[in-house]
């Protein structure tokens, strides 16, 4: 029977390990914390070896996995790993072993000892414990970096052999012999002999095995030497003077183990397990005259393995009284307590045996999924124990589809459908009603190497093993075993099922590959595509010319299109390497294309290196990811062209990375395994964070979302990641990276965020949670920063105001997010949706107030109404939208992707006095309708936004009756297009959070401008009136601006240009005394105000309101409001405004007082005298009309100051100069 513990592979089979060198990581951007790893419950594996500390009665199990070491102390129940830094690397200083365990030693004085080697690699080690091999009680007996410290010429490469009796532990170090016991210092006399020194044994022989006769010196004890650990090698007693050479059968018989009585202090009885190298034959010898003479005392049935162990105990002495209280085995085939004199038929389990120090009966085995129990003798019946806390199952590929999860392992498939249950825990998961582990005539000797479940379908489940397929539509139970026609017979051997996607649920792909560092057939090609069009009942070979050694393969959905990838290559130091590939498909994987070569190595430019997993973004199939590798060389690349070319990550691992994953949660994320660790990369922060530790020699071969999973050679984890744990809040102005400014730190990836006041900025990578924008918080990403978010932005608004979101960033991608937009009822409001895709149930409210939308058309200049929820909502147009008042004000939620970019806005034209499209701000900040690349083509110019009731107006010239031009989030407007070919762009450019002053309160930024407010029973209205160098006496296209008509309960102010009434009326220059008529209607009688802002522009100028109906005047430089009633029959001619210029020329400011400076322009230059001798300092402005700065200048000592003015010739300009003595103010034309 075959022993299964030596066709255990690792899971991740294609990369051998050296010793890892020490790699700096000074250039990496590492991170925060992160969450705790869990141990998902798969537990158990196969153990390689058994063994009882007669002492204390503890059960140890070695495992060839990286933790090496278990014990039990309830009868295989609950295991516990000893080992406190389980490990063959030298970190921090401290050393360790681990990697693997071999063969496990105890002696009657509670001594552990174990020897250890790293699986597929070259470190070893010798690991003992002197107190019954208690948790952080074990120490390194011996190693090669031991032994090199002892004496610098000894430079052996492993740990080769081992014995232990109760006073000595013997290792063998190649041909060095050392040994240590509890009371030893080190130093070169534990180097008791080199086998290359002595006369007859080959300098090239190494010492493969050790057994030490009871006695207190130490001798004689039993070597082993041989040139290879696979064939065996001669026997040689050594006293401690002198060796001798004990022949047990000539050649081609080579002695594989010896095994000596342990009660016995001669050492005289020895069992000794040999080969025949010529018929790979087995036979156990045994002699008890010190190998005089041997008796063969082989099984009668034979056996394919060398004898496993020869345990002792006294208590068994009375059991069995021929061999003394030895009891020799073969697990997987039969047991002798008498010396060989008979054996018991094949009744263990596969891998280890042991039995209990004071009741024989009670005998423990290893299956390859665990440790089981008989009590009934070693004949008995052998059930499982819970094996809890045995991480020595290794995982191979992790897939999961609607809750349910599989895992392939060496030891089988597993199932659970309790992952997202939080009351099952533990091994519960794994056994009914909640799942199955390992499941019934699923794989083979090797286990199950890989498993997809179908996306659709979480019934339909296809494994892969080294004989084929096992494929099930009704989940974990009904699985039929399927082997393709062709399986290893084509061109390429297949040897196993490497990776399985689903591309429908009937169409399945799969790849295969040696996945071994052991080739059964060395020279032949391995790896082949197999595809099946019926969801895994038949297969068809798809292998393109050229490829070999399948590794990976993965499927990409993203915008309805589908492509498949595969990964290829493998390499090994025993045998010739396979160059990694990429290839692609696009026909559902009928046929493929050869896409790249592997990656080139980061670590020492190794060229074409195995792609052994890939992942594609589903934001494009275009994305995608490659891991790679090559030994110590490794390589984490992007691609956005399909694989065409990579862009290399900055994550530097230990070695050749092994599995990649694209978050779900937050594609900007990518998990990474490489060796013993897993990295998170968010790509658009470039923060790395190292969130799994796992053990030295231990692998990562698969990835899956689910939190993060990850199935490595020891176990099922899962890294628990709290989102939202933590919150920590901004208040005041500044950048993110200001850590004052954070309530609890900065932000993190696992931290909600909440600005809750003030205006902040993103000036470097940040990657968070939750990101809460409270009202009237203004948040900007600069260019230099980056925000990745991992739930989702919330822009929050209430009564007050609205929060206000700017991202900087040109050509980057938009985020998900939760934009309010607060809503008074009674009345209506003009809005435009701030997010994509975005419909009409953004403005229902369920259970809320009553709501009607409407949608305006330009070519009937008529309202439609939407009745339609789910009718989509177009980016950059505007809706009408009323709120009822029987209820209460409401808050519009919009869900979606933020809008990003330009948004080019073309305009519908039927005709004269049509033209009129309501357009809106489709950003999540305020629009400036002075400032940006709005582009109008073949348009009126204005801005009309709705100010409950009326109209607000801009011009192109920045005046007009709309405060500072600004259009708030998710405001609509209307526009009117002149021409059938006509556009205008919503521009990036132009968002702001509208905290731009160009004056203070006091100072008007405007030069002969009246801003004209009428006001009555809370309802408003206004106009614009100015005096422009760019106005004229008609109808200025993008400057003066139509009255569109509120509703008819509300007051009319405007003027007019010849019957048509204006809201913006910019006319020439003022020079001469001007009357300007200003119309009013009253929607109701009753009292009224008029209100005149911005009177102070008209600076040297004498401004008079004359009441047309009552004859009273207003200087409105004394009194800048007017009440007076009124009533809708009276004259709508109502009012004049007079206009006096002052005496003195527009060249020159006439002096306020004695202090104040002459201003004057003379050849294009602006001449400041101060009239006086003194010196004088001060700062100059120079504003343009709008007020936006054109220049500041500083006085010199002198009292004459010219400013150069030849690029504002010919136009007039504000001048503000300031000084101790006050701020005077000019407008000069230059010339």
């Amino acid at each position: 029977m075959k022993k299964k513990f030596n066709f255990i592979q690792r899971s991740f089979y294609l990369i051998s390990l050296m010793i890892v060198a020490i790699i700096s990581l000074n250039n990496i951007l590492m991170a925060q914390a992160t969450g705790e790893v869990v141990n998902l419950g798969l537990y158990g594996g196969a153990a390689v070896d058994l063994t009882y500390c007669n002492t204390n009665l503890r059960l140890f199990g070695a495992v060839n996995t990286p933790a090496s070491l278990f014990y039990t102390d309830d009868d295989g129940a609950n295991w516990t790993q000893p080992f406190p830094l389980d490990s063959l690397d030298y970190e921090n200083a401290q050393r360790g072993w681990g990697g693997g365990g071999i063969k496990i030693f105890t002696n009657s004085k509670g001594w552990v000892a174990l020897r250890t080697a790293q699986q597929g690699g070259t470190l070893s080690s010798s690991v003992i414990s002197f107190t019954e091999g208690d948790s952080g009680s074990f120490h390194t007996a011996i190693d090669k970096y031991m032994l090199h410290q002892i004496n610098p010429a000894y430079n052996p490469q492993s740990v080769t052999g081992m014995g232990l009796s109760d006073h000595y532990q013997y290792t063998g170090l190649e041909q060095y012999l050392v040994r240590i016991n509890d009371t030893s210092t080190y130093g070169n006399h534990n180097v008791v002999t080199r086998t290359d020194t002595i006369t007859g044994i080959g300098v090239n022989y190494r010492i493969l095995d050790i057994a030490v006769a009871n006695h207190e010196t130490g001798y004689p004890v039993y070597l082993i030497t041989g040139t290879s650990g696979n064939d065996g090698g001669t026997i040689y007693r050594f006293d401690g003077t002198s060796f001798v050479q004990l022949t047990v059968a000539g050649f081609p018989n080579r002695v594989e183990r010896i095994f000596t009585h342990p009660s016995q202090i001669t050492g005289d009885t020895l069992i000794a397990s040999i080969k025949n190298t010529t018929t790979n034959l087995r036979f156990v010898y045994l002699t008890v005259d010190g190998g005089i003479t041997w008796n063969d005392i082989t099984p009668a049935y034979g056996t394919n393995w060398p004898l496993h162990s020869a345990d002792y105990s006294a208590s068994w002495v009375g059991s069995m009284p021929l061999s003394n209280g030895l009891r020799l085995s073969f697990p997987g085939g039969g047991v002798s307590d008498d010396l060989g004199a008979t054996w018991t038929a094949h009744v263990l389990p596969d891998n280890a045996m042991a039995s209990f120090p004071t009741d024989p009966t009670k005998v423990f085995g290893a299956y390859g999924l665990g440790v089981a129990m008989s009590i009934t003798g070693p004949e008995g019946s052998f059930g499982l124990t819970d094996n809890v806390g045995m991480a020595a199952v290794s995982i191979t590929k992790i897939a999961q589809s609607k809750g349910i999860y599989y895992v392939s392992t060496n030891a089988g498939l597993g199932y659970t459908n309790a992952y997202f249950d939080e009351t099952v825990t533990g091994i519960d998961r794994w056994k009914a009603p909640y799942g199955a582990f390992p499941i019934a005539g699923v794989g083979d000797d090797a286990g199950v190497s890989s498993v997809a479940v179908s996306p659709t379908d979480s019934l339909h489940v296809v494994a892969g093993h080294t004989n084929g397929f096992s494929v099930s539509s009704t989940g974990p139970v009904g699985f039929s075993n399927v082997t393709p026609t062709g399986w290893n017979t084509s061109t390429n051997y297949d040897s196993r099922v490497n990776a399985i996607r689903f591309v429908s649920d009937e169409i399945v792909v799969a790849v295969t590959g040696s996945g071994s560092n052991v080739l059964q057939f060395p020279s032949s090609p391995y790896g082949n595509i197999w595809r099946s069009s019926d969801g895994g009942l038949s297969w068809s070979l798809v292998t393109p010319a050229g490829f070999l050694q399948g590794n990976a393969v993965e499927v990409g959905t993203a915008n309805g299109d589908t492509v498949l990838y595969a990964g290829t290559g493998y390499y090994d130091q025993s045998y010739p390497k396979v160059d990694g590939a990429l290839w692609r498909s696009d026909d559902l994987g009928l046929s493929w294309s050869f896409v790249n070569n592997g990656p080139t190595g980061l670590m020492s430019g190794t060229i074409n290196m195995p792609v052994y997993d890939i992942d594609v973004n589903p934001r494009g199939n275009d994305t995608i990811y490659l891991a790679s590798g090559e030994n110590l060389d490794y390589a984490l690349v992007s691609s956005v062209d399909g694989g065409a070319n990579y862009s290399y990550t900055a994550v530097v691992p230990h070695g050749a990375f092994s599995s990649v994953l694209v978050n779900s949660r937050n594609p900007d994320v990518i998990s990474a395994g490489a060796r013993r660790n897993v990295f998170r990369l968010n790509t658009i922060t470039g923060i790395i964070d190292t969130t799994f530790f796992g053990l030295p020699g231990e692998f990562v071969p698969d990835l899956e979302n689910g939190s993060t999973l990850l199935g490595t050679t020891t176990g099922f984890f899962r890294i628990t990641e709290n989102y939202g744990a933590d919150t920590t809040r901004w208040n005041g102005t500044g950048n993110w990276s200001e850590a004052a400014r954070w309530s609890n730190g900065l932000p993190e990836y696992l931290k909600n965020i909440v600005i809750e006041s003030g205006a902040s900025q993103i000036d470097n990578g940040f990657e968070v949670n939750e990101l809460i924008v409270n009202p009237l918080c203004d948040l900007t990403l600069l260019t230099s920063g980056e925000l990745s978010m991992n739930s989702t932005l919330t822009l929050k608004s209430n009564a007050t105001g609205t929060a206000s979101f700017i991202n900087q960033k040109p050509g980057t991608a938009s985020y998900n997010a939760t934009v309010e937009n607060y809503l008074t009822d009674g009345r209506w409001h003009y809005v435009s949706p701030l997010v994509e895709a975005a419909t009409a149930a953004s403005y229902y409210f369920a259970g809320g107030s009553q709501t009607w939308l409407k949608e305006y058309d330009e070519i009937t200049n008529t309202w439609i109404y939407i009745t339609d929820e789910t009718q989509a909502l177009e980016t950059g147009k505007g809706y009408a939208l009323w709120l009822n008042t029987v209820r209460a004000n409401e808050t519009a939620i919009y869900t979606g992707t933020l809008n990003k970019g330009d948004q080019l806005m073309n305009l519908s034209y039927s005709g004269a006095d049509h033209g009129w499209n309501m357009i809106g701000n489709p950003f999540p900040s305020a629009l400036n309708w002075d400032l940006g690349s709005w582009n109008p083509q073949n348009t009126t110019g204005i801005a009309y936004i709705w100010n409950n009731g009326n109209y607000l107006t801009r011009n192109q010239i920045g005046q007009g009756t709309l405060t500072d031009g600004i259009i708030p989030a998710g405001q609509a407007f209307f526009v009117q297009a002149t021409n059938a070919v006509a556009s205008v762009t919503l521009p990036e450019d132009a968002c702001t959070h509208n905290h731009q002053q160009f004056y203070k309160e006091n100072q008007s930024a405007y030069v002969d401008v009246l801003d004209i407010t009428v006001s009555g029973s809370d309802k408003t209205d206004k106009t614009w009136i100015s005096f422009h160098e760019n106005g004229t006496e008609g109808m200025d296209i993008g400057i003066d601006a139509l009255r569109l008509n509120g509703t008819d309960d509300m007051p009319q102010l405007f003027t007019k240009y010849v019957d048509t009434k204006l809201s913006i009326n910019v006319l020439t220059t003022l020079t001469t005394t001007r009357e300007i008529p200003l119309y009013f209607v009253a929607a109701e009688s009753g009292e009224y105000e008029i209100s005149f802002d911005y009177v102070e522009s008209f600076e040297n100028d004498t401004v008079i309101l004359v009441d047309m109906l009552t004859g009273a005047e207003v200087d409105l430089k004394i009194n800048s409001t007017y009440s007076f009633s009124a009533d809708p029959t009276d004259s709508e001619y109502r009012f004049k405004l007079v206009f006096n210029p002052g005496a003195v020329s527009i060249k020159e400011s006439p002096s306020r007082d004695e202090n104040r400076p002459v201003v004057s322009s003379v050849h294009e230059k602006i001449i400041i005298d101060w009239n006086t001798e003194n010196d004088i300092h001060a700062t100059v402005q120079i504003l343009d009309l709008s007020g936006r700065m054109l220049g500041e200048y500083s006085t010199n000592e002198t009292s004459t100051f010219s400013i150069a003015a030849g690029a504002w010739s010919q136009h007039i300009v504000l001048i503000q100069i300031m000084n101790n003595d006050g701020v005077y103010n000019y407008k000069l034309f230059i010339q």
